[in-house]
């Protein structure tokens, strides 16, 4: 295994099965790289920070995208701002709360950053 997959492994239920989900959907993705960056999972295309996965002291995993300022309106509605400027997560608690289409867009959306300034 790698770095990323020894982190995921080493957390404990159900935030392990969350997290999993969350990396095999990632890594579908073409072009998209992982690594362990602040101690956490960084989804990367190229140089340019996407996502990343903190998984959340009182259960469940946060997954925050990096440039989520950018996102449409619509988008940003989606996510929870927590008094960040650039960064907006989303909470998943439980393997049945993933929306992976909603995750999938989002993932789009983060990529569509790349190209904006």
């Amino acid at each position: 295994m790698n770095p990323v997959e020894d982190y995921i492994y080493s957390k404990p239920e159900p935030i392990k099965d969350i997290m999993i989900h969350v990396h095999m959907m990632s890594k579908k993705i073409e072009g998209v790289d992982v690594a362990i960056k602040w101690s956490l999972p960084m989804y990367m295309f190229g140089k340019k920070h996407l996502w990343y996965m903190n998984p959340l002291k009182t259960g469940g995993l946060e997954l925050v995208f990096i440039r989520s300022d950018l996102f449409t309106p619509e988008d940003q509605a989606l996510l929870q701002k927590k008094s960040r400027k650039r960064m907006y997560g989303m909470t998943i608690r439980d393997i049945e709360d993933l929306d992976e289409s909603l995750i999938s867009h989002l993932f789009k959306s983060s990529l569509a950053t790349i190209e904006q300034k």
